[in-house]
């Protein structure tokens, strides 16, 4: 139960990456900017949100497996509750932008938002994978190393977004397209992070089956 949960989180974000790259390619391709960065922010948040609530939905579980491995509870806290809270937050300001209730140019509250929650969120993913698959097989092993370096890619990208979306708050530079650079920079990082959990959980499917 607890593996199809976390499995189902991951495939979101694995999903919410592949679509986010479309959308924001498009609109760097000049096909209605403002639209594409909009509901590219909708996207990218709703999958971060769906991928904490995952978690979350499995905290209990969760909370004792810390217990028993040492690991830092509040790290991991502030890590989930982040990337929900981020997802959440892009999201609604996507969707504000979209409904012409809000200018394009809030878009950079929007990428401050998502890098928030990629820089903290990431760097809790291969915890939260520790304290549910241990490596077993070599295919695992594999896959575990595959995370550990998309997480250092996620926080990369965060760090990224988050210059982006300051530049653009402030007014110094096309607030639309620094949401659109920013956002691209989320949407591989969460493509290659999402694809190595999934390759963790099938990998521990495909042994334990």
């Amino acid at each position: 139960m607890r593996i199809g949960v976390l499995a189902g989180g991951t495939s979101v974000e694995l999903a919410g990456g592949v679509i986010g790259i479309v959308l924001v390619v498009a609109g760097l391709a000049g096909q209605a900017p403002a639209i594409t960065a909009a509901l590219a922010a909708i996207v990218l948040g709703g999958a971060l949100f769906a991928h904490g609530c995952a978690i979350l939905a499995r905290w209990d579980e969760v909370v004792g497996h810390l217990d028993r491995n040492r690991y830092e509870i509040a790290a991991v806290i502030n890590g989930v509750g982040t990337e929900t809270f981020g997802g959440a937050t892009s999201a609604i300001v996507g969707a504000l932008v979209l409904a012409n209730v809000s200018p394009p140019g809030v878009l950079g509250a929007a990428i401050i938002a998502l890098s928030s929650a990629v820089l903290l969120g990431g760097a809790a993913q291969p915890q939260l994978v520790e304290i549910t698959i241990y490596p077993e097989t070599p295919v695992q092993h594999v896959a575990h190393r595959a995370i550990e370096a998309s997480g250092g890619i996620l926080v990369l990208a965060g760090i990224v977004a988050l210059a982006c979306g300051a530049v653009a708050v402030l007014g110094i530079g096309p607030a639309v397209l620094l949401s659109l650079v920013a956002e691209l920079a989320i949407a591989i990082a969460m493509l290659l992070a999402g694809g190595a959990l999934t390759a963790r959980f099938a990998s521990y499917r495909a042994a334990h089956s």
